[in-house]
């Protein structure tokens, strides 16, 4: 967060999610975000761990530059944070 400026209202929140252990303890961290947004976008891309039939969220292709990617998903969602796990 940039010094010196007041925050705004987290309004949208965009999830990456892979199935991984660490996806889901990063959501369980946010879960305090997560519930006063107005909207979350969970962002995943098909893998084996998930496929379309198992949520419902914004699927992309996994390809290239695959954190570029997500920022550039949750942009395009029009979220204020992106939630991870690494």
């Amino acid at each position: 967060a940039p010094n010196g400026r007041p925050g705004t209202a987290i309004k949208h929140v965009a999830s990456a999610w892979n199935g991984s252990r660490e996806a889901a303890r990063a959501v369980s961290l946010a879960m305090p975000i997560l519930e006063s947004a107005d909207a979350v976008t969970v962002l995943a891309g098909t893998s084996d761990h998930v496929n379309p039939a198992d949520a419902k969220a914004r699927m992309f292709a996994i390809s290239g530059d695959l954190p570029g990617r997500l920022q550039a998903e949750a942009m395009d969602v029009g979220a204020q944070v992106l939630v991870f796990g690494a």
